[in-house]
Protein backbone atom coordinates (compact mmCIF):
# COMPACT_ATOMS: atom_id res chain seq x y z
CA UNK A 1 0.00 0.00 0.00
CA UNK A 2 1.06 3.19 -0.51
CA UNK A 3 0.11 6.61 1.73
CA UNK A 4 0.00 10.03 0.18
CA UNK A 5 1.56 12.12 2.76
CA UNK A 6 0.24 15.53 0.48
CA UNK A 7 -2.88 14.79 1.29
CA UNK A 8 -4.76 16.95 3.71
CA UNK A 9 -5.88 15.41 7.14
CA UNK A 10 -9.42 17.11 6.58
CA UNK A 11 -9.96 14.27 3.87
CA UNK A 12 -9.95 12.00 6.51
CA UNK A 13 -13.04 11.86 8.68
CA UNK A 14 -12.46 9.10 10.91
CA UNK A 15 -9.96 9.91 13.95
CA UNK A 16 -8.25 7.66 16.70
CA UNK A 17 -6.95 8.85 20.11
CA UNK A 18 -3.14 8.91 20.76
CA UNK A 19 -2.74 7.29 24.15
CA UNK A 20 0.34 8.60 24.68
CA UNK A 21 -0.68 12.36 24.41
CA UNK A 22 -4.37 12.60 24.22
CA UNK A 23 -4.12 13.68 20.73
CA UNK A 24 -6.77 12.96 18.22
CA UNK A 25 -5.12 11.66 14.87
CA UNK A 26 -6.79 10.83 11.27
CA UNK A 27 -6.80 7.22 10.13
CA UNK A 28 -5.47 7.64 6.42
CA UNK A 29 -6.32 5.20 3.77
CA UNK A 30 -3.85 4.27 1.64
CA UNK A 31 -3.85 6.26 -1.96
CA UNK A 32 -3.13 3.08 -3.70
CA UNK A 33 -3.70 -0.24 -2.58
CA UNK A 34 -1.69 -2.98 -4.56
CA UNK A 35 -3.39 -6.09 -3.31
CA UNK A 36 -5.48 -6.72 -6.18
CA UNK A 37 -2.12 -7.30 -8.17
CA UNK A 38 -0.73 -9.68 -5.73
CA UNK A 39 0.87 -13.24 -6.60
CA UNK A 40 -0.70 -16.02 -5.22
CA UNK A 41 0.36 -19.95 -5.27
CA UNK A 42 -2.06 -20.81 -8.21
CA UNK A 43 0.87 -21.47 -9.73
CA UNK A 44 2.44 -23.55 -7.42
CA UNK A 45 -0.57 -25.34 -6.90
CA UNK A 46 -2.25 -23.53 -3.50
CA UNK A 47 -4.48 -20.73 -3.05
CA UNK A 48 -2.48 -17.92 -1.11
CA UNK A 49 -0.98 -14.86 -1.25
CA UNK A 50 3.13 -14.16 -0.90
CA UNK A 51 4.15 -12.04 2.21
CA UNK A 52 6.32 -8.80 1.30
CA UNK A 53 9.53 -9.64 2.94
CA UNK A 54 11.89 -6.83 1.91
CA UNK A 55 10.95 -3.48 0.57
CA UNK A 56 13.40 -0.48 -0.77
CA UNK A 57 13.47 2.43 -3.18
CA UNK A 58 15.84 2.23 -6.33
CA UNK A 59 18.53 5.16 -6.34
CA UNK A 60 18.27 7.31 -9.52
CA UNK A 61 20.45 9.96 -10.55
CA UNK A 62 17.06 11.96 -11.81
CA UNK A 63 15.86 14.38 -8.85
CA UNK A 64 12.29 14.10 -9.09
CA UNK A 65 8.84 13.86 -7.04
CA UNK A 66 6.45 13.13 -9.78
CA UNK A 67 8.22 9.91 -10.64
CA UNK A 68 10.57 6.97 -9.01
CA UNK A 69 10.56 3.37 -7.98
CA UNK A 70 10.65 0.71 -5.33
CA UNK A 71 11.41 -2.51 -5.49
CA UNK A 72 9.59 -5.11 -3.40
CA UNK A 73 10.51 -8.83 -2.79
CA UNK A 74 8.29 -11.64 -1.61
CA UNK A 75 8.67 -14.69 0.30
CA UNK A 76 8.31 -16.61 -2.61
CA UNK A 77 11.71 -14.73 -3.75
CA UNK A 78 9.58 -12.80 -6.43
CA UNK A 79 10.81 -9.56 -6.91
CA UNK A 80 8.58 -6.29 -8.60
CA UNK A 81 9.96 -3.43 -9.58
CA UNK A 82 7.32 -0.80 -8.86
CA UNK A 83 6.73 3.18 -10.60
CA UNK A 84 5.27 5.70 -7.87
CA UNK A 85 3.60 8.26 -10.24
CA UNK A 86 1.97 11.26 -8.84
CA UNK A 87 -0.16 12.52 -10.97
CA UNK A 88 -3.78 14.53 -10.90
CA UNK A 89 -6.43 12.56 -10.55
CA UNK A 90 -7.95 13.43 -13.66
CA UNK A 91 -5.35 12.76 -15.67
CA UNK A 92 -5.23 8.30 -13.93
CA UNK A 93 -7.41 6.07 -15.23
CA UNK A 94 -10.74 6.04 -13.00
CA UNK A 95 -10.72 1.81 -13.84
CA UNK A 96 -7.74 1.49 -12.24
CA UNK A 97 -8.76 -0.40 -8.83
CA UNK A 98 -6.06 0.32 -6.75
CA UNK A 99 -6.49 4.13 -6.77
CA UNK A 100 -8.72 5.23 -4.09
CA UNK A 101 -11.32 7.50 -5.48
CA UNK A 102 -9.54 11.34 -5.44
CA UNK A 103 -6.67 10.17 -4.94
CA UNK A 104 -3.24 11.15 -7.22
CA UNK A 105 -0.97 8.47 -6.31
CA UNK A 106 0.01 5.47 -8.19
CA UNK A 107 1.81 2.27 -8.46
CA UNK A 108 2.67 0.79 -11.81
CA UNK A 109 4.51 -2.54 -12.27
CA UNK A 110 7.38 -1.91 -14.07
CA UNK A 111 9.73 -5.44 -14.31
CA UNK A 112 8.85 -8.96 -12.53
CA UNK A 113 11.20 -11.26 -11.95
CA UNK A 114 10.67 -14.77 -11.18
CA UNK A 115 13.35 -16.73 -9.54
CA UNK A 116 14.07 -20.15 -12.03
CA UNK A 117 15.57 -22.35 -9.48
CA UNK A 118 15.82 -22.42 -5.16
CA UNK A 119 19.39 -22.70 -3.82
CA UNK A 120 18.47 -25.97 -2.16
CA UNK A 121 21.06 -25.35 0.69
CA UNK A 122 20.77 -21.45 0.74
CA UNK A 123 17.01 -20.11 -0.01
CA UNK A 124 18.57 -16.45 0.34
CA UNK A 125 21.29 -16.83 -2.54
CA UNK A 126 20.25 -16.25 -6.03
CA UNK A 127 22.50 -15.42 -9.14
CA UNK A 128 21.75 -12.74 -11.79
CA UNK A 129 23.45 -12.07 -15.28
CA UNK A 130 23.79 -9.46 -17.30
CA UNK A 131 22.84 -9.62 -21.51
CA UNK A 132 26.61 -8.60 -21.78
CA UNK A 133 28.64 -11.07 -19.35
CA UNK A 134 28.40 -9.97 -15.75
CA UNK A 135 27.78 -12.90 -13.30
CA UNK A 136 26.60 -11.73 -10.05
CA UNK A 137 25.82 -13.89 -6.63
CA UNK A 138 23.36 -11.90 -3.84
CA UNK A 139 22.90 -13.17 -0.55
CA UNK A 140 19.94 -11.27 0.97
CA UNK A 141 21.29 -12.56 4.37
CA UNK A 142 24.25 -10.91 4.23
CA UNK A 143 24.18 -7.53 2.71
CA UNK A 144 22.47 -5.39 -0.52
CA UNK A 145 25.52 -5.63 -2.67
CA UNK A 146 26.49 -8.60 -4.80
CA UNK A 147 29.02 -11.99 -2.63
CA UNK A 148 30.55 -11.96 -5.76
CA UNK A 149 31.17 -10.89 -9.22
CA UNK A 150 32.53 -12.23 -12.46
CA UNK A 151 33.15 -11.13 -16.30
CA UNK A 152 32.44 -13.91 -18.63
CA UNK A 153 35.20 -11.66 -20.88
CA UNK A 154 32.34 -11.74 -24.09
CA UNK A 155 34.12 -10.96 -27.75
CA UNK A 156 33.00 -7.97 -28.97
CA UNK A 157 29.28 -7.97 -30.01
CA UNK A 158 27.99 -11.10 -28.33
CA UNK A 159 25.26 -10.87 -26.22
CA UNK A 160 23.43 -13.41 -23.92
CA UNK A 161 19.86 -14.27 -24.95
CA UNK A 162 19.10 -17.08 -22.72
CA UNK A 163 20.65 -18.11 -18.87
CA UNK A 164 19.29 -20.95 -16.71
CA UNK A 165 20.71 -21.93 -13.86
CA UNK A 166 20.24 -26.01 -12.74
CA UNK A 167 20.75 -27.17 -9.26
CA UNK A 168 21.97 -31.34 -8.84
CA UNK A 169 22.37 -32.97 -5.88
CA UNK A 170 23.57 -35.96 -4.30
CA UNK A 171 23.44 -37.87 -1.06
CA UNK A 172 26.24 -35.33 0.45
CA UNK A 173 26.81 -32.68 -2.22
CA UNK A 174 25.62 -30.65 -5.35
CA UNK A 175 26.59 -28.98 -7.78
CA UNK A 176 25.51 -25.88 -9.72
CA UNK A 177 25.13 -25.81 -13.48
CA UNK A 178 24.40 -22.38 -15.52
CA UNK A 179 23.44 -22.85 -18.96
CA UNK A 180 24.38 -19.40 -21.41
CA UNK A 181 22.93 -19.10 -24.79
CA UNK A 182 24.44 -16.59 -26.86
CA UNK A 183 23.36 -14.13 -29.73
CA UNK A 184 25.35 -16.15 -32.06
CA UNK A 185 24.08 -19.37 -31.13
CA UNK A 186 26.54 -20.70 -29.12
CA UNK A 187 25.55 -22.57 -26.01
CA UNK A 188 27.99 -23.07 -23.25
CA UNK A 189 27.67 -25.47 -19.81
CA UNK A 190 28.98 -23.77 -16.61
CA UNK A 191 30.40 -24.79 -13.60
CA UNK A 192 29.68 -22.38 -10.31
CA UNK A 193 32.00 -21.96 -7.45
CA UNK A 194 29.64 -20.35 -4.80
CA UNK A 195 32.58 -19.86 -2.21
CA UNK A 196 36.25 -19.20 -2.65
CA UNK A 197 37.70 -22.60 -0.97
CA UNK A 198 35.99 -24.25 -4.51
CA UNK A 199 37.62 -21.75 -6.59
CA UNK A 200 41.17 -23.76 -5.87
CA UNK A 201 43.18 -20.32 -6.78
CA UNK A 202 41.03 -20.16 -10.21
CA UNK A 203 39.65 -16.32 -9.64
CA UNK A 204 36.75 -16.90 -11.84
CA UNK A 205 33.35 -17.82 -10.52
CA UNK A 206 32.41 -19.93 -13.49
CA UNK A 207 34.06 -22.27 -15.56
CA UNK A 208 33.17 -23.61 -18.97
CA UNK A 209 32.85 -27.30 -18.75
CA UNK A 210 31.04 -28.12 -22.38
CA UNK A 211 30.47 -24.99 -25.22
CA UNK A 212 28.67 -26.09 -28.72
CA UNK A 213 27.32 -24.46 -31.73
CA UNK A 214 23.98 -24.72 -33.33
CA UNK A 215 23.54 -25.09 -36.42
CA UNK A 216 20.78 -22.34 -37.80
Amino acid sequence: MAYDLREQNSLFTNKLRWHQNGEMYPLRTAAYDTSFKAFNKKAFEEDNQFAIVAISNIPSNINSSETYQIVSVNEAGIVIIWTIINEESIRINDHDLGLRPGAQLKMAQTSIIRPDRIHFSNPSLFYTIHSHGLLLVWDLTKSKKPEYMDDLNLKDDLVITKAELQITSSSNSYTNLLAIGFSNGEVQLHDLAINRDNRKGNKSLSNVIKAFQLEI
